[in-house]
């Protein structure tokens, strides 16, 4: 059985760890916990940062914001078709 090897990152809207194929690496990817959408990197000389969470509280808290602003949006178009 062949295993897909793996990269651990940060959600940039949650911060929540994750893991993602290093096929999709490069590639718009989506958090399996809040949704948001980011370009999945690895980053070789951070090791020890790849588990903390990238930029501040406020930032992130606008993050999920404009995420879940989007999402409304997208359900409510959908609603009216």
């Amino acid at each position: 059985m062949f295993r897909y090897p793996f990269i651990r990152c940060c959600c940039p809207v949650c911060g929540r760890p994750l893991e993602v194929r290093e096929e999709y690496l490069g590639r718009n990817v989506a958090c399996s916990h809040c949704g948001g959408e980011f370009t999945a990197r690895d980053e070789p000389d951070a090791t020890s940062s790849r588990w903390s969470v990238p930029g501040s509280l406020m930032e992130r808290a606008d993050r999920l914001l404009a995420l879940t602003s989007r999402q409304l949006n997208r359900r409510a178009a959908m609603a009216s078709q």
